[in-house]
């Protein structure tokens, strides 16, 4: 470089890794305490937020994903994130009064009419004899499936967050 020559320009900056990490701080809105166990869906991926509100999402694709917050007894938002190269985070202050989502009770308690009923059809048709025992058997099968209903309605069934699932799902990407 001789004297007087403007300087070489700067390196280019380095490409971006293309990954970035989303943190969700979810509290009461009438207290402003963190909530627990508040389902947060970013895409495909749906996780539970600790005794203090929070979860984080990291090593995320970047993008605009949908996202769906969720608990029951409180209204469920749903909103559009972009996800940014480095780390971000957002506070959402969730409204009580969701209520109960009766579509799992409804589904579960169809199955389980079904059930109650071939049990009972098989009864009457193969087994007159023991015609109360499929009758008490179907009934129970019934109340069962309303119940597991309820815990799924209830969120303490979730298939949305089972290892299982979600192990799963990534195999399949």
């Amino acid at each position: 470089m001789k004297t007087g020559d403007p300087p070489p320009p700067p390196p280019p900056p380095p490409p971006p890794s293309g990954k970035g990490s989303w943190a969700v701080i979810v509290t009461d809105n009438a207290t402003g305490d963190g909530i627990e166990d508040v389902s947060v869906s970013i895409g495909s991926i749906s996780k539970k937020t600790n005794a203090d509100g929070v979860y984080t999402f990291t090593n995320l694709t970047l993008g605009v994903f949908e996202i769906t917050i969720k608990k029951n007894g409180y209204e469920t938002i749903t909103f559009e994130q972009t996800i940014v190269e480095g780390t971000q985070s957002t506070s959402i202050a969730l409204v009580a009064g969701g209520g109960l989502d009766w579509m799992p009770i409804i589904i579960a308690g169809v199955m389980g009419a079904v059930i109650c009923l071939v049990l009972i059809l098989i009864g009457f048709m193969w087994f007159p004899n023991l015609m109360l025992i499929f009758i008490f058997i179907g009934i129970i099968a019934l109340v069962v499936m309303v119940a597991i209903g309820y815990a799924i309605s209830t969120g303490m069934i979730d298939f949305t967050t089972s290892e299982a699932i979600m192990n799963l799902m990534e195999a399949i990407k």
